[in-house]
């Protein structure tokens, strides 16, 4: 509830203000939760973002090389080339 007296609050209903009444770009990094730990990370789970650690992502390497998707590419004269 809000304060009739001085110094005066203001009471917001639970979803009271939403995406419409925030200024484009008026959430910066400062007014989010931190984590709970360090190195958590922000995940959308489909209806929330919700803070999760990096080791519960779901990455797959089909190959299981890494160094496959590395890639030189080098100009010789006009020739560019592009090799693993």
């Amino acid at each position: 509830d809000g304060s009739t007296v001085n110094p005066y609050t203001l009471a917001v209903s639970a979803d009271g203000i939403t995406n419409t009444e925030l200024a484009d770009d008026a959430v910066g990094l400062e007014h989010l939760a931190d984590g709970t730990t360090s190195g958590d990370l922000i995940q959308w789970d489909g209806s929330n973002w919700v803070m999760v650690a990096p080791s519960t992502l779901s990455i797959s390497e089909v190959d299981g090389d890494i160094t496959n998707e590395l890639q030189t590419i080098s100009k010789v004269g006009s020739t560019v080339t592009l090799s693993d």
